[in-house]
C-alpha cells in the first residue's frame, strides 16, 4: 500500500510539474501590460520614468520598454524638481485570484521634501487576463482606464 501512495504521489507530482506554466508567463504579461500602457499614454516626457518598487530584483523588463523608459531615482532629480514633483509609471501589486490575473499600472505624482515622499495617484490601467486551460495560454479579457 505505501508503494503504491509513493508511486500514485510521483505520478501526480510529474503531471503537475509538466503541465504547469512556464515560469516566465508572468513577466511577460507584466511587460506586456507595461508597453500597452506606454503607448496608450503617449507619455509627454521622453522618456517615461518608472518607479521599480512592487517588481522583484532579478526582474527583467524587455528592451522596448528600457528603450522607452528611464529608473526612477532620486539622485537625478534637483530638490526642486523633486519638491515640485515627478511623474512616475508604476507596477501596483499583482494580483491572481484563480485563473484571473489582474496587473495595474498607475501615472503618479511622486514629490519629496526633506525625507518625506508623497505618491499621489492620478490615473492608470488595469488589465485583466484569464487562463485558458484547453488554449494554455493567458488571454487579455479587459483593459480598463481609471483617474482622472
Amino acid at each position: 500500500m505505501k508503494n503504491f501512495m509513493a508511486v500514485a504521489i510521483c505520478f501526480l507530482n510529474s503531471v503537475f510539474i509538466c503541465s504547469a506554466q512556464h515560469k516566465n508567463d508572468l513577466d511577460s504579461l507584466i511587460n506586456v501590460s507595461i508597453e500597452k500602457h506606454i503607448i496608450s499614454q503617449g507619455t509627454k516626457e521622453r522618456p517615461a520614468v518608472f518607479a521599480r518598487d512592487n517588481t522583484s530584483s532579478d526582474f527583467q523588463f524587455s528592451k522596448s520598454i528600457t528603450d522607452k523608459v528611464n529608473f526612477l531615482s532620486y539622485s537625478l532629480y534637483t530638490k526642486k524638481e523633486l519638491s515640485k514633483g515627478i511623474r512616475v509609471l508604476r507596477l501596483l501589486p499583482v494580483i491572481l485570484r484563480g485563473d484571473l490575473l489582474t496587473i495595474t499600472i498607475s501615472d503618479d505624482l511622486v514629490t519629496k521634501k526633506g525625507n518625506n515622499i508623497s505618491i499621489s495617484v492620478g490615473s492608470g490601467s488595469t488589465y485583466q487576463y484569464q487562463y485558458s486551460c484547453s488554449k494554455q495560454y493567458w488571454e487579455l479579457l479587459a483593459v480598463k482606464a481609471f483617474g482622472i
